[in-house]
Parts: structure tokens; C-alpha cells; sequence
């Protein structure tokens, strides 16, 4: 409704002029002229005005461009009014204002023709001399006009007295019209660059100029019929031009400003998504190149250090110890340079979390002290009791700094020693790095944190280096709020110190107390006790009073969740007392005893059930096996009936040893052979377990009669009359197994009564181990057959059976065909790559529990991030170190024993 009312009032307003003007025409048409000329200069004028004000907002200059034009067209214009026949003013001759009309003509076809035609370049030129500048050539045009028409009255002649207009005139304005036509065309060509409404009425606009033009082609009298409704087209081409941009700019000023702003938001995103791209791209390059970089260096060094480890000739050790030094440094100036394009790239992220800041150190201290023994260098950490024993940060980057500093320090000394000192105050830790080497001169000390810069050309040329790592030091600093200083340089050494916010916690119960969880290393020297306890009943403080009670020296302590994994954590580990915490009303733990009763394996440790507290008093009570060693009544605990036990099946282990050494150096002349022949008695047996479990008759019949044989030889008396009542039963036809088994036991027990000093403790885990891992069957899935053939060597030590798979694509037939136990899946292949096919296992319900760790040359943690979101339970960087493979893979065959 109101924008009818508004068209119908510039209809009545419009028509109300045009008659009123037509009136006056009719009376005076110089009136008539004057007016209408006086309104398109005002026009004019006022276009200019808006545009100079707003032309800092409008990155579009091909407005300001016509602006421009239009102010000088107004001067002409003026002119053209006082010089037109009648005024008077110019006696010396009668027809200057057809010339000037001409002229203004020509200047605004040709200024609308190049603003629309080539605004790019009409942008350009105003950028590069400004508006003053475009302002100067048009004041030098139109002096140029004034001055021919004027004074050396060369413009050529457009109106005689008598006869009309010349040709001159009239061929003029034919070619006003075409190029007003010329510029109709590329205004809309260029129409993106305007705002709809304004595209239209400038369209209008100059339709109207080109009507205007024709009718002033036809005219012989200045005072006639057409040149009348010539100018009346002027008035209305002038009014579509102040509706197409005086009143917007001054009405709706911000239509103008906001689409302006608008562009340049467009092209804002569309210059980050070209940022964004090129980033992607360098991302890509970077990890690519990581790939390809640290594939060929993961086979160089891996392979090096197998020849390393089984070379025995010095002389082939020392090239090959060149070979790894060289690969070693090779990977630190890769690392150096990803690390530096991450961090140029802001792709480095620091997270924050809590850890112990001592055992950092102690991490650090490790790392350096082979070299600075092998060097003979002094090498200390001093940490003040202040700080806090758990810091909230980002421990992988702070080790990252320190390590940096420390290898620095260490790379630049030749004598002396390197000291670390840890300080912490009012929330900053300060870390002091200080060596004795040869120290950076005070001009340096800036700039040795800028990228590739060094104390010296001839030190990188001696000790090599990027001169990387300080300028990542300081960004990774600078990243977590910190700062690095050189404190103190001269000949005698350099002192760095890093200053670095850190937020603390307190410490909880069971950061005080380690827990005693099962770990799968062999324990040599005293005995195991597991605590068996209901995680959903037993709380903290229980756990941790049970712990501190039943402790002692001698006795490692390790607690065990009750669920279905525990008998069989209890085997791999082994156990020389079980203690099971229950709350009353719970069967669970009846169960778990029962369950190890009827277990031949298991039938004869001792166990324990403790019931419920009594101040610092628990009540217990004891089975079987645990009364044959001790004596329960009301004056002795739980720890006096704990040490019973122990020290009991101990003296009786003590004096079954004795007696078999006595007996062979009296009846063999030597007690040696025994010591030495302990252990493979020990493994055979273990090897007797397995078969017993995998039913393999063979088996049991060749080892239960050799061990019948070699504890009769070394005078093992106890051990040999089970063994040989094993051996008889064997041999009846059927056999009654239980028995068999039974009678296994029993010689198990008398061995597990022995101190374990007497056995090597390392082999019998492995041996304990190759039963495990035997049953497990690994796929290696990798493209690079060095790589492939480096892991099959690992997985040769750790007596894993495996398969190989060049591609994603040959890996999923593969564990289609066959059941496999995990997978060393890599990241990039052909074909199928690893995310691919770890998200094709992942969305197989038959495969969704398969075990897989991801190989990648990768440093990026997106890329890690993205193998996590994937579904992978591990992943392992090239080169592959085969310390950390082992490690993982002995923490799988772990979770698998279990």
C-alpha cells in the first residue's frame, strides 16, 4: 500500500511539473531552458557531492568515476545556459551554447561508456592517481573546450542564423547516441557490479539521454517545438539519474555502503577459501613428503640396527654405527623442518593436561646419560622442593623444549657438563639450561631464535644442524604462554632460561601410592602376592589400607580386578599367595576359588579371604593350601599369618633345594650341574602346562618321561616320584587324565616352592610368552616390502606368526579368508589406503573387535586424530623404532594372555 501511494505521488509530482513547465514555456521558453538546464547541473552537482563523501566506503569506483564526469559536464552545462541565445550575456556571437551542448554531450557519453566498459580498469587508474588525479585530467579537458569554443574559436560551427543546425551538429549527435548505445550494452554485461535498482534506472536514464539526443537532430530553431521536448527528455533522464543514485545516496545511503561491504565480504571468503586451500595443499605436501621422506629412512635405519645388534667384527661395527648416526641425523633435520612448516602453518595445537613433572625430568635425565657418560661430561638435574610434584600443561611439547635445549647444550661442549636447574613461583615454572661450550657472542644472542640461523657458519659446518631448533623452541614457548632468554654467554658456556605459565592440582591417594597393578615383568626377587578385589564393592580406602597392611619387605603387592580375565592373569604372572576382598553377601569371589581349585594349574596356591575391618584389625580366613604353611588364631593378623605363609612354603622350598644339592655333590661329585639344569627343568614343565591345555598327547608323553629322566639324574626326588607317577599312568591304556594332571600339579607346586634366585626368571617368561603369542596370527599390511620384511624380522623375536598384504584391498580378502589376532595396518598405500580399509573393518560386524595399530609417517596430530576417529586402537610413527613396536606389541600379547 505504501509503495503504491508512493509511485502515485511521483506520478501526480512528475506530471504537475511537466504542465507547469509547459506553461512557462509557453510564456517565456528562456525561462523555460534556464530551469530545465538549472536542474541536470543541480543534478550534477549533487551526484558529485554524495559520491566525494562516500567514496571511501565504495570499492566499486566507476560511480565516482561518472561523479566526477558529471561535475564538469555541470560546468559546461552552465555555461551552455548563459550563453544561450537571448541571455545576453556572450555579445561577440549568438550560437556558443550549441557548441557547448555539444561538447557536454560528448564528455558524459564518453564518461558512461568507459565507466561501464571498463570499470576494472577505471578502479585501477583511480587507485593508482586518485580522485584529485582524475579530477585534473577532466578540469584540463574542459579548459581545453572553453578555450577553443571561447578564445581560439576552433570548435567547429553547430548552429547558423537562418538555416539551423550544420551537419557537424547533427552527426554529432549520432554518435552520442551510439555511444550512449555502446554503454547500455556494457552496463549490462557489467551489470554484477551494480545493485539491481540502480542497473535499471541508469538503464532508463540513458534511454532517455539517447531520445533526447534524436530530438535535438531535428530542431532549426533554438525556440522550436523539438527542442522544447528535447529537454524534456533532459529533465527526465536527469530525475531517472538522481532516482538512480542521488536519492539512494542520500535516502538509502547505507544500500550503497552495505553492498559494498557485501562484495568485499565475498571476496574476503573467497581470499580465505583460497587461503584455506593453499594451506590444505601445503598440509598435504608436508605430509606427503613426511611419507615419502621417512619410509626409505625407516627401512635404512631399522635394518641398520638388526645388523647393528647381531655384528660381532668391531670393524663392521663401526660402519655400521656411522650408517645410524647418519640416518639418526638425517630424521632430526626432517623433523626439524615438518615441525617448523606445522608450526608456520598454525597447525600446532597445545592441549593440557596433568602429569608428573619429576618423572619428566627423570625421562630427560635418561635420554642423556649414555652420551654424556660416553663423552665423560658431567650431566645433572636439580629440581627445587617447591615445585609441584603434578603441573597441568603440555608434557609432549615441554619435553619437546627441553630436550631441544639439552642436545643443544650437548652438541656445543667439549668439556664440562650440563645442568639443569627447576624453580617454581606464583604459577611459572623457570628452567635453567647451563653448559660449558663455547658460548654465543652477545651480537647473536637475538637472533639464534630466528629460523636457520646459527652462532656461526663454520659451527654448522662442525656440528651440522638446521638451526631450526631454537626458533621452534621459542614458537612452542611462545604457544604456551612462555619465554626464552639467553640469561648469561660468553667463552665459558650459555645459560637459557625458559619461563612457563603452569596450573597445579592436587595430588589424590592414588597418585601417592603407585598402583599395584599385573605387569608382565618377571619378578626375581621376592615373592608375589596378588589382591583380588570386587571393583564395584571395594573402595579406595580399602584397597589402600589392605595394601599398607599386608606389606612388607620381600613382598610385591599387585591388585587384580575380579572379573573373567583374573585366573588367567594370575597364570601368566604367577603367584605365591591370593588374597580376595569380598563384601559381605558377594558370591564372586567363591567363585574365583573354585575356579582355581578345580584349575590343575592353579589347585595349589594358597588363598586367602578377607572379610571385614575391625579398627586396623582384618578378619580373614584361610584355605587349605595357605594352613599347610601357617596357623591361624586370635593373636596373630592378617600380616603375621601373611608372613607365615611366605616364609613358611619359603623354608620348605629352602630345605627341598638343599637336600638336592647335598644329594648330587655326594652321588654326582658336583651340585653345579643342578644349578645349571634348574631352569630348563623349569621351562619343560612350563611346556608340559601347555601341552596338558592343548591336549597334545605327543607332547605329554615325550616331556613328562624326559623329565622323569633328568629329575631322577639330578637327584630332584620329590619332583621325579610325581613325574614318574605321571609317566606310569601315561602309559595305560586309556590313561585317567585327571590323574595325570593331578599328579602335575603337585610337581608344579614343589617347583614353585624353590626361591626363584635359583631360576632364570627372564626365560621362563618367554617361554610362558611363545606358548601365548603361538595361538595369535598377525597381517602386516603395507605397500613397501623393506618395511614389511623390517616388521616380519620384529615379529620373528617375539615368536609371532604373521602375514603379509601389499594394499587395504588384498588385507580385507585376506581377513575375510582367515581369523587374524590384530593388524599392523599403514596409512598411505595405493590402491586402498589405511583409513579406508580401517573404516571398512571397523563397519564389518564381524571384524569391529580386530586389533589395529596404524603405521604412519605422519607428524601431523589431525592425521592422528583422524586414525583415532577411524577406529584404530594404536598407532606407531616412521621410521618405526623397534623398542616402541616390541613395547606395543608385548602390551597386545599382554591384554591377549589375559
Amino acid at each position: 500500500m505504501e509503495s503504491k501511494r508512493k509511485t502515485l505521488a511521483y506520478l501526480v509530482s512528475g506530471v504537475s511539473v511537466i504542465a507547469g513547465l509547459y506553461i512557462l514555456e509557453r510564456d517565456n521558453y528562456l525561462l523555460f531552458h534556464s530551469l530545465a538546464e538549472l536542474f541536470s547541473i543541480i543534478i550534477a552537482v549533487t551526484l558529485f557531492l554524495i559520491m566525494w563523501n562516500s567514496n571511501k566506503y565504495m570499492k566499486n569506483k566507476a560511480l565516482v568515476f561518472i561523479s566526477i564526469g558529471y561535475l564538469f559536464i555541470a560546468i559546461i552545462d552552465l555555461l551552455h545556459t548563459l550563453s544561450y541565445q537571448g541571455m545576453n550575456i556572450f555579445k561577440d556571437y549568438d550560437f556558443y551554447a550549441n557548441q557547448l551542448w555539444i561538447a557536454a554531450r560528448y564528455m558524459e557519453s564518453l564518461t558512461l561508456l568507459v565507466a561501464f566498459a571498463w570499470p576494472s580498469r577505471v578502479n585501477q587508474i583511480i587507485n593508482r592517481v586518485g580522485i584529485l588525479g582524475i579530477m585534473t585530467i577532466y578540469l584540463v579537458i574542459t579548459v581545453i573546450l572553453m578555450v577553443s569554443i571561447y578564445i581560439w574559436k576552433i570548435f567547429p560551427v553547430c548552429f547558423i542564423a537562418n538555416q539551423g543546425q550544420t551537419e557537424f551538429k547533427i552527426m554529432s549527435e549520432y554518435v552520442i547516441c551510439l555511444t550512449l548505445v555502446a554503454g547500455i550494452l556494457f552496463l549490462w554485461k557489467n551489470r554484477r557490479n551494480f545493485d539491481e535498482k540502480i542497473y535499471t534506472l541508469l538503464i532508463a536514464a540513458m534511454i532517455f539521454t539517447i531520445l533526447q539526443e534524436l530530438s535535438f537532430t531535428l530542431y532549426s530553431d533554438n525556440y522550436g517545438i523539438l527542442n522544447m521536448v528535447g529537454h524534456y527528455f533532459k529533465i527526465l533522464s536527469f530525475y531517472l539519474m538522481y532516482r538512480a543514485i542521488v536519492k539512494i545516496g542520500i535516502v538509502e545511503p547505507y544500500n550503497l555502503i552495505i553492498r559494498e561491504l557485501t562484495f568485499n565480504e565475498i571476496e574476503l571468503k573467497e581470499a580465505k577459501n583460497a587461503a584455506e586451500l593453499a594451506n590444505n595443499m601445503k598440509s598435504s605436501f608436508l605430509a606427503n613428503m613426511s611419507h615419502e621422506i621417512r619410509t626409505p629412512l625407516n627401512s635404512i635405519l631399522g635394518f641398520a640396527n638388526l645388523l647393528f645388534e647381531e655384528e660381532k667384527e668391531p670393524e663392521k661395527l663401526e660402519k655400521l654405527e656411522i650408517i645410524i648416526n647418519a640416518g639418526d641425523h638425517l630424521l632430526s633435520l626432517v623433523n626439524n623442518i615438518l615441525e617448523f612448516s606445522k608450526i608456520e602453518a598454525g597447525m600446532v595445537v597445545i592441549e593440557q593436561s596433568s602429569f608428573f613433572i619429576h618423572k619428566l625430568f627423570e625421562n630427560l635425565k635418561k635420554m642423556f646419560v649414555l652420551k654424556s657418560q660416553e663423552r665423560h661430561l658431567s650431566w645433572e638435574v636439580y629440581i627445587n622442593p617447591a615445585v609441584p610434584e603434578i603441573i597441568v600443561g603440555d608434557e609432549h611439547r615441554l619435553m619437546q623444549v627441553l630436550v631441544n635445549l639439552t642436545g643443544n647444550a650437548f652438541k656445543f661442549i667439549e668439556s664440562g657438563g650440563v645442568s639443569i636447574q627447576v624453580s617454581y613461583l606464583n604459577g611459572q615454572l623457570e628452567i635453567i639450561v647451563k653448559d660449558t661450550g663455547i658460548g654465543i657472542p652477545e651480537a647473536k644472542q637475538e637472533t639464534i631464535f630466528s629460523p636457520f640461523e646459527q652462532v656461526e657458519t663454520s659451527y654448522a659446518r662442525k656440528y651440522g644442524g638446521t638451526g631450526l631448533g631454537l626458533s621452534i623452541t621459542k614458537n612452542l614457548l611462545e604457544l604456551m604462554g612462555g619465554t626464552i632468554r639467553v640469561e648469561r654467554s660468553t667463552v665459558s658456556g650459555s645459560e637459557f632460561v625458559v619461563s612457563i605459565p603452569v596450573g597445579t592440582v592436587e595430588m589424590q591417594k592414588q597418585d601417592q601410592i603407585e598402583p599395584a597393578a599385573l605387569t608382565s615383568e618377571p619378578n626375581s626377587k621376592g615373592w608375589v602376592m596378588f589382591l583380588v578385589v570386587d571393583g564395584n564393592e571395594a573402595t579406595e580406602e580399602v584397597v589402600m589400607n589392605i595394601v599398607k597392611v599386608c606389606s612388607f619387605d620381600g613382598l610385591s603387592v599387585k591388585v587384580l580386578p575380579c572379573d573373567s580375565k583374573t585366573k588367567d592373569r594370575i597364570l601368566f604372572a604367577g603367584a605365591d599367595l591370593i588374597l580376595m576382598y569380598e563384601s559381605i553377601g558377594s558370591d564372586k569371589m567363591k567363585l574365583l576359588a573354585k575356579d582355581l581349585k578345580q584349575d590343575f594349574r592353579t589347585s595349589f596356591l594358597p588363598v586367602i579371604f578377607l572379610q571385614e575391618f575391625s579398627g586396623d584389625r582384618i578378619s580373614f580366613q584361610a584355605d587349605t593350601n595357605a594352613l599347610k604353611y601357617g596357623k591361624t588364631s586370635q593373636e596373630i593378623d592378617l600380616y603375621g599369618f601373611i608372613s607365615q605363609v611366605i616364609q613358611g612354603r619359603e623354608v620348605f622350598g629352602r630345605a627341598m633345594m638343599k637336600r638336592w644339592l647335598e644329594k648330587a655333590e655326594v652321588e654326582m661329585g658336583t651340585s653345579q650341574i643342578l644349578l645349571d639344569c634348574l631352569s630348563d627343568i623349569a621351562v619343560r614343565v612350563q611346556a608340559l602346562e601347555n601341552a596338558l591345555v592343548d591336549h597334545v598327547m605327543e607332547n605329554i608323553q615325550f616331556l613328562t618321561h624326559s623329565l622323569k629322566g633328568s629329575t631322577g639324574t639330578l637327584r630332584m626326588s620329590e619332583v621325579c616320584l610325581k613325574v614318574s607317577d605321571m609317566d606310569t599312568e601315561l602309559g595305560m591304556k586309556p590313561p585317567d587324565m585327571e590323574k595325570v594332571r593331578k599328579e602335575f600339579s603337585s610337581a608344579k607346586e614343589m617347583l614353585a616352592l624353590i626361591p626363584k634366585k635359583y631360576f632364570d626368571m627372564e626365560r621362563l617368561q618367554l617361554e610362558k610368552r611363545k606358548h601365548a603369542v603361538g595361538k595369535l596370527l598377525i597381517l602386516v599390511v603395507d605397500d613397501n616390502v623393506e618395511n614389511r620384511k623390517l616388521i616380519g624380522h620384529c615379529l620373528d623375536q617375539l615368536y609371532l606368526k604373521y602375514k603379509n598384504a601389499e594394499n587395504g584391498e588384498i588385507a580385507l580378502e585376506m581377513l575375510r579368508a582367515e581369523s587374524f589376532s590384530m593388524i599392523l595396518l599403514d596409512s598411505q598405500m595405493p590402491v586402498m589406503d589405511g583409513i579406508t580399509t580401517l573404516k571398512r573393518i571397523r563397519g564389518n560386524s564381524a571384524l569391529k573387535e580386530l586389533h589395529v595399530i596404524m603405521q604412519t609417517a605422519s607428524t601431523f596430530k589431525d592425521d592422528v586424530q583422524e586414525f583415532f576417529q577411524a577406529g584404530c586402537n594404536d598407532y606407531i610413527s616412521k621410521p618405526v623404532d623397534l623398542r616402541v613396536l616390541q613395547r606395543k606389541l608385548a602390551e597386545f600379547i599382554a591384554q591377549q594372555e589375559s
